[in-house]
């Protein structure tokens, strides 16, 4: 290092230590930038255009984030300075982990390649960067992203509390009842029915169903306007535009309508959805999703980044099989530790019903953690009418079980992952659906799994 240059970081108060720059003024409390970089060379480049900068104490590493610092960041961080690939899946899940997490309430500026596009660069804003800035790194873009960094601290602080819940509803099966219950649900919750906090930026429902979303249609809402074309404007995706293509229904519920015509679903890609998803948490409390029973990667995206899914399933060795076949296909891909409610829908009561119900939850491996009641004529009038169940009959079973699953959406973030629940074997009422259902891991994987809640044999059945 030259003298000249020694002296420069002394004038401004800059001591380094151990690769850590302290750019403490005489007075005020200096702005403390993290920086993780990825490599020496970015590393000394934030170091030497910190050093430049008045009230602000840089300390730089080099390398990713590690899991310790994404979940638990340094308490006394005001700004963090993100290295990476925009184009590089893996480091857009870090960001959207580290925008999820305690860093929520933290500005983050993304230091980004020359070569970035802005569409790139549009995909990180939504995402709820404060700026990007491009290699090479320069003393005068740095300051501009620190200046925008500071102001937006202010007013980060309750960003996490802010940021809108995400409940993905997918069925088993057509006919599960999957849509229904994100529609009825969505107007209650609108309505302020729910009794839950924060109503004030209200909710939303987006039907993902590209093939066979009906959500505008029992709602009986024009679907002229909706998903086709926020897909066609993917480019210039923004606030205001996915207001613009949403349809407000009298109860307060804003309706994203799913294509009128039928479409591939290979049509969404997962960046529109990572853009949506963010644009929906920001602009409403409570983001519900009607996704379509195929599995695609848009939807594994969009299960990935809820904080809620609701599995809706019918009795039935064919509900059984394919909400069994969901419940593994998350295991499978990683995706245990998303918060699961699996719902049993149209239910009927009678004599052993009860039996039935704990035989179902032993196939599955879970209990259920709501059951809606069946009430057919009810439910099928307020579809054929395009009315919330309320205005066709209050105070009815259905809406009862409904409110247990708003209870489980208000509580979404705190709810224990799916893969924690073990039953016991024992009991034979519905053998053949259990042998069906369980295919080939069956009894020996209720035993393997941590026990939560057990399941005695009840005698004499």
């Amino acid at each position: 290092m030259t003298d000249g240059r020694r002296r420069a970081r002394e004038e401004t108060g800059v001591i380094r230590q151990n690769g850590a720059v302290d750019a403490t003024p005489a007075a005020g409390k200096p702005l403390f930038l993290l920086a993780v970089m990825s490599s020496e060379p970015a590393c000394q480049a934030v170091h030497e255009a910190a050093a430049t900068l008045d009230g602000v104490r840089c300390e730089a590493w080099v390398g990713a984030p590690s899991p310790a610092f994404t979940d638990a960041p340094p308490p006394e961080v005001d700004a963090v300075l993100l290295d990476l690939d925009p184009d590089d899946v893996g480091a857009m899940t870090v960001v959207q982990r580290l925008r999820a997490g305690p860093l929520a309430a933290v500005p983050v500026i993304v230091a980004a390649p020359a070569t970035t596009c802005a569409a790139t660069m549009r995909r990180l804003f939504h995402l709820g960067m404060v700026d990007v800035v491009l290699h090479p790194l320069r003393a005068s873009d740095l300051h501009g992203a620190l200046v925008r960094a500071r102001a937006a601290g202010t007013g980060m602080a309750g960003a996490q509390e802010r940021r809108g819940r995400v409940v993905a509803f997918l069925k088993a099966g057509g006919g599960a009842g999957a849509t229904t219950l994100a529609v009825q649900a969505g107007c209650l919750l609108a309505a302020g029915d729910a009794g839950t906090a924060g109503e004030a930026r209200g909710v939303c429902l987006l039907d993902f169903d590209v093939q066979a979303g009906t959500a505008a249609l029992f709602l009986d809402l024009d679907d002229r306007v909706g998903l086709a074309d926020l897909l066609d404007a993917a480019d210039r995706l923004d606030g205001e535009l996915l207001r613009s293509v949403m349809t407000r229904h009298d109860s307060g519920l804003h309706v994203l309508a799913a294509p009128r015509e039928v479409l591939p679903l290979d049509v969404v890609a997962p960046e529109v959805v990572d853009d949506c998803l963010a644009l929906a948490r920001c602009a409403y409390d409570t983001v519900l999703i009607d996704l379509p029973g195929a599995w695609t990667a848009w939807s594994h995206r969009i299960v990935q980044n809820a904080d809620l899914v609701v599995l809706v399933m019918q009795m039935g060795v064919d509900g059984v099989r394919r909400a069994r076949r969901h419940i593994e296909t998350m295991r499978r891909h990683g995706l245990d530790g998303v918060a699961l409610c699996l719902v049993l829908n149209r239910h009927r009561r009678h004599w052993g019903h009860r039996a039935e119900v704990r035989e179902v939850e032993r196939a599955l491996g879970r209990p259920f953690d709501c059951i809606v009641p069946s009430d057919f004529a009810l439910v099928r009038e307020a579809i054929d009418r395009g009315v919330p169940l309320h205005a066709v009959r209050r105070r009815s079973k259905v809406e009862s079980g409904l409110r247990r699953l708003l209870a489980m959406i208000a509580g979404a973030g705190g709810m224990p992952p799916h893969g924690s629940v073990v039953l016991q074997r024992g009991g034979n009422g519905l053998r053949a659906i259990n042998s069906k259902a369980a295919g080939q891991g069956g009894d020996e994987e209720w035993k393997s799994r941590p026990t939560r809640r057990p399941y005695a044999a009840t005698p004499g059945r």
